[in-house]
């Protein structure tokens, strides 16, 4: 089960009305509306029919959600220069939010959605526990995303959202977890014990805990990684858009 945890969210007087606008388009804005009841708010606030959020996490990040290019270079007007750490930005807004700005990093995925209507086998061939906060460092030690995460967010994690691990003899050889977000990932095998259907029950196992939370399953997954699309896309996932993470100077 999801752990919810307490945000500043009691202190925005629209705040009910903001995530109630947000849902009208959900898929759109899952992952902020996710980050807004898991993690602490710093501002909300509502631009006409955009909205602005900035959320603290290892960093502070600016959110946007908004309808076209003139919402777009209103939100960016209210940007000041400590907001370098920009989420979920789709391929049209980086123009104008970046300007005259270098970007220092980022990284693009593609957004998977597992729509409500498509149906979930019940039955894993494999047990699966709930991974605890000592698998952190294992699960650290075979990240390829070293530069964007850390154990100690991978045990938060674990802590506050739903996981799955395969053990074998005791040692841990795959797992996967839900990022602060709200999104499936961190999906990952033992190279020793690919091929035996590990990947497939965890995501599928996962899934359905997301789904049980009361929320819709996604995946952000980097198109060249082209083995996790087609396994999310055997599950009934389907595309909906490519979205950034990026840091500015």
């Amino acid at each position: 089960m999801l752990k919810r945890i307490m945000t500043n969210k009691q202190l925005i007087t629209d705040y009910d009305e903001i995530v109630s606008f947000l849902e009208r388009d959900l898929i759109k804005n899952m992952n902020m509306i996710n980050f807004m009841e898991d993690n602490h708010i710093h501002s909300l606030e509502r631009i006409g029919e955009s909205v602005l959020m900035r959320g603290d996490r290892d960093h502070r990040w600016v959110y946007i959600s908004t309808p076209d290019e003139k919402g777009l270079a209103t939100v960016a007007s209210h940007l000041g220069a400590e907001d370098k750490y920009l989420a979920i930005i789709e391929d049209w807004m980086i123009p104008t939010l970046t300007g005259h700005r270098d970007i220092v990093w980022q990284l693009t995925t593609m957004k998977m959605v597992l729509a409500p209507d498509v149906w979930l086998p019940q039955t894993a061939v494999h047990h699966i526990f709930p991974l605890s906060v000592d698998d952190a460092h294992t699960i650290m030690d075979n990240s390829h995303y070293g530069a964007f995460t850390s154990a100690a967010y991978l045990q938060e994690r674990i802590n506050r959202g739903p996981s799955g691990g395969i053990r074998l003899d005791g040692k841990l050889v795959a797992w996967i977890l839900t990022h602060d977000d709200g999104a499936i990932g961190t999906l990952h095998v033992l190279d020793d014990f690919r091929r035996q259907g590990f990947a497939l029950d965890l995501l599928r196992f996962l899934s359905q805990e997301v789904r049980d939370a009361g929320r819709l399953p996604f995946a952000q997954i980097e198109e060249d990684n082209v083995k996790s699309l087609n396994l999310v896309s055997k599950l009934g996932y389907t595309k909906d858009r490519r979205v950034h993470w990026f840091k500015v100077e």
